[in-house]
């Protein structure tokens, strides 16, 4: 707003201002004559001053008549001493390690200096300025104890030393700082199993919470709920336990006498009347508790208290892997055909004696080519059941084909394991494998004239190796007086404007008449899989120009 320079008697004027509330700042780092401030020695003053100053017109004077006012703002020497010490809500000393604040009195965030108390709550702070006003406030170092009021000081004259007495009380409620056994946490069975509940601050002892009898209904044991949760799973019924306090009333010990393998305990005091010896409740109990399953997400979100506690107990028998899977379905698994796949396998397996479920497990597996030695390559196995599988059987609706990209085989290793109380798996079944187990079939022909070619389609895709091998065709005259073979030429593919095979094309090295009866017979023709196609079933019988056919038409075998 404006400035102004002191003069040698130490006076200043700022005119020109309108009327308000200001807050003066001396500037004294600067001066350097009578007292050098710039010198390490001797003594000082303080090198700034804060000061508030009133409104300068309070006589109800017209704007246009100049008011005057004059304030004065002390300064004084670094020379004075402020001690004390820090008493608890009894009176009693504080130990070491409070955090004691020296603040300027009409500006509370202006801190003068800090400093901690000594192990009998004492403080003590030098070269304070001299009839300064200094407000002073302490707490502990984690905020839970601190000066409710902070203490109003003048310091005293030049040389001078003042003591004052800081008391703290509880500036925060107390909470369970930590519990243990953590909360679901998987526990060895121990006989006298103990779940210690850990305050921040002594508990007040009431006449219900000082009073921990299982035999007394108004003590604190109808409070603390211990239930026994059942195998992992099923909720059972409040348990005998045992209640005991810490001399120093910050621990709260719930001792189970027995726990049993792979069990789940709950030990819940979220409705106990808890407080500190002010009478402040114990911060994340009632409400905040994870006693309700809907508060659960109080929990996820880290605003929930902890004093509720749930855990398991191990010790379980492992289960034993299952015997043989069965695949129930492998004869008729097939290649996708559209909506007419039979792609989906579906599994069972004799119960296991101990195992509470299962999973399943599935690696893919390619293979280019179909001869024993043909290249594979598998894939990492993945489990397939989001749950554990309580029965003893699984259909899987994952599949997409048995065949990929019209040339690899695809085939799928399936391994089931059981899972004990634990949910410990056990060792890995064998393995059995879902893979195309039908043979391809001609589901259409049709030929020139004069038989001279033959164009044939089969219901999925085949090997081409196999497909275009003219040996595995024939063609023979079946009139009297006997059969005549015709001879295959070649076997080209037939593909269409996507470059995909549709089909294939059986050219002779000669025709025949219109009159003569011929038979078409296909053998060593393979799916991707490696099934042959079947001979007697896919034989077609025709005269010369014999049209083409689809398969199931009426008189055409197949």
């Amino acid at each position: 707003m404006a400035k102004a320079t002191t003069s040698s008697t130490g006076q200043f004027a700022i005119p020109n201002l309108p009327v308000a509330i200001y807050h003066a700042t001396i500037d004294l780092s600067g001066v350097f004559s009578p007292l050098n401030m710039a010198s390490t020695t001797g003594l000082h003053y303080p090198k700034y001053v804060f000061q508030s100053l009133p409104a300068f017109n309070t006589t109800g004077a017209a704007s246009s008549v100049p008011a005057t006012a004059s304030v004065s703002i002390p300064v004084g020497k670094l020379a004075a001493t402020v001690s004390g010490v820090v008493t608890d809500a009894s009176g009693a000393p504080v130990g070491l390690g409070y955090n004691v604040t020296l603040a300027t009195a009409t500006a509370p965030t202006s801190v003068v200096s800090t400093t901690q108390t000594t192990a009998t709550g004492s403080f003590s702070f030098l070269n304070i300025q001299s009839q300064g006003a200094f407000s002073i406030s302490a707490a502990d170092t984690t905020g839970a104890f601190a000066s409710v009021n902070a203490v109003a000081v003048t310091a005293p004259i030049d040389g001078g030393t003042i003591n004052k007495t800081v008391s703290v009380t509880s500036a925060l409620p107390p909470t369970v700082v930590s519990v243990t056994p953590q909360h679901n946490s998987d526990i060895a069975p121990v006989a006298n199993q103990q779940v210690v509940f850990t305050f921040s601050k002594p508990i007040k002892q009431t006449a219900v919470v000082g009073n921990t009898s299982a035999s007394n209904p108004a003590g604190l044991y109808s409070y603390v709920a211990v239930n026994f949760a059942g195998n992992k799973a099923i909720r059972a019924s409040n348990i005998a336990h045992t209640l005991a306090w810490s001399a120093d009333r910050t621990q709260l010990t719930v001792t189970l006498p027995v726990v049993g393998v792979s069990a789940t305990y709950i030990v819940d005091l979220c409705n106990a009347p808890l407080t500190d010896d002010a009478g402040v409740a114990v911060s994340g109990l009632g409400t905040a508790c994870l006693d309700l399953p809907p508060l659960a997400a109080n929990a996820a979100a880290g605003i929930a208290g902890k004093g509720y506690v749930s855990f398991t107990t191990n010790g379980g028998a492992t289960a034993a892997a299952p015997g043989a899977v069965n695949l129930t379905n492998a004869a008729s698994l097939d290649a996708k055909k559209g909506a007419l796949a039979a792609i989906v396998p579906t599994f069972d397996w004799l119960p296991v004696s101990g195992a509470k479920a299962y999973n399943i497990y599935r690696a893919t597996k390619q293979v280019w080519g179909t001869g024993a030695s043909a290249p594979a390559n598998t894939h990492p196995a993945v489990k397939l059941n989001a749950t554990p599988l309580l029965a003893s059987g699984y259909t899987d609706a994952t599949l997409v084909d048995y065949v990929e990209n019209g040339s690899v085989k695809l085939a799928y290793d399936y391994t089931v394991t059981s899972l004990n109380s634990d949910s410990i798996e056990s060792a890995p079944s064998t393995v059995v494998t879902a893979e195309d187990k039908v043979a391809p079939k001609l589901t259409q022909a049709g030929s020139s004239a004069t038989v001279s070619s033959i164009t044939i389609a089969f219901d999925e895709v085949v090997d081409p190796a196999t497909a275009t091998n003219k040996a595995n065709y024939s063609v023979a005259l079946t009139a009297t007086p006997a059969a005549k073979p015709l001879v295959p030429d070649s076997v080209t593919e037939n593909v269409n404007a996507a470059n995909i095979v549709t089909g294939y094309t059986l050219n002779l090295a000669a025709g025949v008449t219109t009159a003569n009866a011929s038979t078409l017979t296909i053998t060593g023709v393979k799916d991707v899989a490696g099934n042959a196609i079947n001979v007697a079933a896919d034989q077609v019988t025709f005269t010369a120009a014999f049209p083409a056919f689809t398969a199931g038409a009426a008189g055409v075998p197949f």
